[in-house]
Parts: structure tokens; sequence; C-alpha cells
């Protein structure tokens, strides 16, 4: 009130407008991963924690994931959108390096071997799984994303792909066979029979003694003396080689005064006692 007894008042109008914020935090910050892999992200930071995702990302909250099918660079974004008092932040960005997909080629094996070639390939990649049998024993054969008889595959790795290589222990298998006996040095060729318990072929090696032989038939030679062969068997896919068998038997001289078909006319004549009592010996067995 002046000294007129006036009274005076006044108004002032003020307008508050919102307030910043800071940007908010990407966890993590970049990542490296392959084709294929998902990513998540943790937002924390801003003011008011109205987060928007944006980018490869496309969610709201404290949280979000991306999948990331292709290989590339990619971006995620963050953005606290604010409310009431507060204006949205700055945009906070996380970089992802996406590789080429890699696949897992997952092996195993059987008792009786062990395999290799397993691991991660790059999409598309051709990785080559080798069956190895164990002492005493053989490959059976793949089973899984690849079936085969062969102990050596290629699997193209198109997705994660899994196989099993299956082994079987071999069987014993044991020789056997007669010497002949009788055999002189007239004796015609003849057949050495020898055996095996699985009956598989049979090999045959002269060792040492006066006489040749070609696959089994043995021919006797012009002078006495001791036949030594030895017979073996390697075994296959289902079978142990066998142990070798040695085989021996002596080469004599014919029986005296003894004529032999073959003997020349002048021989036969040489001696009248015995003259008409020719014949081929052969071996006994």
């Amino acid at each position: 009130m002046d000294t007129h007894g006036l009274t005076a008042s006044s108004q002032v109008s003020l307008v508050v407008g919102k307030a910043t914020q800071p940007a908010p935090t990407i966890s993590p910050s970049s990542a490296t991963v392959t084709a294929g892999q998902t990513v998540p992200f943790a937002a924390s930071g801003g003011a008011t924690g109205n987060y928007s995702w944006g980018g490869s990302a496309s969610s709201t909250g404290p949280a979000a994931s991306a999948l990331f099918t292709t290989s590339g660079t990619f971006a995620v974004t963050l953005v606290d959108e604010g409310n009431a008092n507060y204006l949205p932040s700055p945009a906070a960005s996380s970089t992802v390096t996406v590789g080429p997909a890699l696949y897992t080629l997952s092996l195993m094996a059987s008792a009786g071997g062990t395999v290799t070639g397993g691991g991660s390939y790059p999409a598309n990649a051709s990785a080559t799984a080798v069956a190895l049998p164990a002492t005493g024993n053989a490959f059976a054969g793949w089973t899984g994303d690849v079936v085969s008889s062969a102990p050596t595959v290629t699997v193209t790795m198109t997705a994660n792909k899994s196989l099993l290589a299956s082994f079987t222990a071999l069987l014993a298998q044991t020789l056997s066979a007669t010497a002949p006996s009788g055999i002189s040095t007239r004796s015609p060729a003849f057949t050495v029979a020898a055996q095996a318990s699985s009956g598989l072929p049979v090999t045959l090696t002269l060792d040492s003694g006066p006489a040749t032989l070609n696959a089994s038939v043995l021919t006797p030679g012009s002078s006495p003396g001791v036949v030594t062969l030895t017979a073996t068997q390697p075994g296959n896919s289902e079978y142990l080689p066998a142990a070798p068998l040695v085989i021996s038997f002596p080469i004599g001289l014919p029986p005296a005064g003894v004529l032999y078909a073959e003997d020349s006319a002048a021989t036969k004549r040489s001696d009248r006692m015995t003259r008409n009592t020719s014949y081929t010996s052969g071996p006994t067995r």
C-alpha cells in the first residue's frame, strides 16, 4: 500500500522444460560371433529406464537379443525414450561382427578302434572322417549322418553332423597239414594239402630242400634230402593272421632193384630179375 492507500500486485509465468539425460549403456559394447548365433544384450544407465532397442534388435525393456544368420558387420542401438520429465537420451550402439557359420562334426567310436577328423568346419566345407581299428579288430562301418563301409569318408558340412564308427574283434584261425611220406627222387609231382580252420586259402613257401614248388604242387628233385615248407594265411576283415605252420618231410632214394614205368627199355633189360615189376611211385598220404 502506498501513501495514497493504494495496493499493487504482480504475477510471473514460468515455463519448465524437460531435463536432458545421458546416453544409456549396452552390454556387450561389441561382439564377434559366427552366423547362426544369437547374442543377448543388456541395457543400463539413462534416467528413466524406458529403453527402446533398434538396429538388429527390435525390442523394449532392459534386455534384448538378436539372431545373426549371415556374415557381416551389424549395429544394435539403444535409446532411453524419457518420460514427462526427461527428454529422450542420445543413442548408444553395439557393433557385432558375424563370421561364416561353423558346423560341428561329432565322431564317436565303439570299442576296438579310434576316429579322427571331428571338429568345427565352415558351412559347405568337406570334412574327412577316418576310422582306425586297433590291433586284433576290424572296421565294421559308419552309421549316423553318413552310412558307409569305407573307413575314410568325406562329409559335406551343411549342418551339425554326428557319426559312429563300429569295430568288431577278429576271429582266430589255425593251420593244419599232414606231411607226405614215402617220397623218393623218382616220385612224380604231387599236391601238398594244407588247410585253414577259417576256410581261407593257404599259401605255401619252399624254405629248403631238393624240390621245386609251384603254388601247392611240389616236384621232388634228383637228390635226396629234407624238404621244409611253411604254410601261411594272412587273415582278412574277419580273421586274424594264422600262426605259420612248418611242414617237413624227407625225400629218399627209390627202393633198390625197382624199375619204373618211365625207365628206358635198356634200363629194364639190364635187370632180368625185376624188369616185370615196373611201377610209378608217388607219395603216401
